[in-house]
């Protein structure tokens, strides 16, 4: 995508603000979004939150987005869950592959006394994974059934997250979240049997989520977009609230650009434009977004929806239809483009819109 074809993008879209109505928030319950000033991440926010565990609706997560060499593809998701399991619960849920290593996984739940954590030194240990380290460099060791898998993460920018992170809904619960958006990896693939070992490199992106929200305060829509060029990534969040917070939209933007972080805004304006409808569904098909302050502006626009993916599919079908109660998670996926200008630069990237479709 050239320059000129982004900047029209980002015309064409700044002219359709004139048609969009902010929904007003009389009368809303108190909400507090990404307040503060943004801090770099410590060891510490490696932690569980031990203290949001008698949450009857806490889940937390830990997922490892990678973009590896050598034909190497990997997936690591795992956290802990009050809502499967009797007490706070761990999850492993991993798989990758690669040449003459092949196909493996690790899928597994653990009740609360076959899961441990050390703050110093730090380790989570969720047999068959172990996850170890500081805010700089951390390391990913899973077991699987024909192989192991280790990742050494090393900290290109610092990690961040947007103003204090969090999102309190009232007395209700909160959303926290924090982004390592740039880790450089070593790693290996080691087959049990023959010993063969696999080594690649890459980079990959670290995210930190946390939830104690019941299922009729979640937030109905998450917006996403994550830039292509995984050396210099692009990464946009937002979040519409519920009817009850004033249908608020709230969203963060960090650009990394030759390994530093050249922009970032917690407290974007936002604008969707040029809804479409899908299956029924009112999408938005693009934001403007503005912060005046670091003199933010720029334009995403979905070019084409690839897929759409029932969440409660991927579900056991007990777990599906407790959850089918209360939440219809659906996500849905374009390819996309942006284009950020910061003062006087334009950066403009091609990459994946993602929308989830909540309740």
């Amino acid at each position: 995508m050239t320059n000129s074809t982004a900047t029209n993008i980002l015309g064409s879209l700044t002219g359709l603000t004139l048609f969009f109505l902010v929904s007003s928030s009389a009368g809303a319950w108190e909400s507090r979004v990404f307040e503060g000033e943004d801090k770099p991440l410590t060891t510490s926010d490696l932690y569980p939150r031990i203290e949001e565990q008698k949450a009857r609706f806490y889940a937390e997560d830990f997922s490892v987005t990678l973009d590896l060499n050598k034909g190497v593809k990997a997936e690591v998701k795992f956290g802990i869950s009050n809502l499967v399991g009797d007490g706070p619960t761990g999850f492993v849920s991993a798989r990758w592959r690669g040449p003459r290593v092949g196909v493996d996984r690790a899928q597994r739940k653990l009740p609360s006394n076959q899961w441990s954590f050390e703050k110093s030194p730090f380790e989570l240990s969720l047999k068959p994974l172990k996850f170890r380290g500081n805010e700089k460099k951390m390391t990913v060791t899973i077991e699987g059934k024909k192989s192991r898998i280790d990742l050494q993460l090393s900290a290109l920018v610092p990690g961040w997250r947007p103003g204090d992170g969090r999102i309190v809904l009232a007395d209700q619960g909160l959303v926290e979240m924090m982004v390592w958006p740039l880790m450089e990896v070593q790693g290996s693939i080691e087959d049990r049997n023959s010993g063969k070992v696999l080594r690649f490199k890459g980079t990959a992106i670290v995210t930190h989520s946390v939830t104690t929200l019941p299922p009729q305060f979640q937030p109905p829509r998450w917006f996403y977009f994550k830039g292509e060029d995984s050396r210099n990534p692009v990464l946009f969040q937002a979040v519409e609230l519920g009817e009850e917070f004033g249908n608020e939209l709230h969203g963060w933007i960090l650009v990394v650009k030759n390994n530093k972080i050249m922009a970032h805004s917690a407290s974007l304006e936002l604008k969707p434009l040029k809804y479409q409808v899908r299956d029924g569904v009112k999408l938005p098909w693009g934001f403007y977004f503005s912060d005046p302050v670091p003199a933010i502006e720029g334009a995403l626009q979905a070019d084409e929806l690839t897929r759409a993916v029932d969440q409660l599919k991927k579900l056991p079908p007990l777990e599906a239809a407790v959850v089918g109660k209360f939440l219809k998670p659906v996500t849905y996926f374009f390819k996309g483009q942006m284009e950020v200008r910061v003062g006087g630069e334009s950066i403009t990237t091609k990459g994946t819109y993602k929308v989830e479709q909540v309740r």
